[in-house]
């Protein structure tokens, strides 16, 4: 499997806090949320990523990044 980044688009009709969280795991593959206006990076496997937005449409602030979750051994 490579590393794959999906935009992911975000409608926000009220203003408020949000969460970004994954409820189940994956098998081998490591999830991380892209904030591109903090410019930070969250584990979803190890951590949910909060996060305070206006109302309105945000097409490119946020992605998600699959990858395999190499172990080393």
């Amino acid at each position: 499997m490579n590393n794959a980044t999906v935009p992911v688009g975000v409608v926000i009709s009220k203003a408020g806090e949000y969460t970004f969280r994954m409820s189940d795991g994956t098998d081998g593959i490591l999830v991380e949320l892209i904030d591109y206006e903090t410019n930070t990076t969250t584990n979803l496997l190890l951590s949910e990523y909060n996060v305070s937005l206006p109302a309105g449409t945000f097409e490119n602030r946020f992605a998600l990044t699959v990858k395999p979750n190499k172990v080393a051994t």
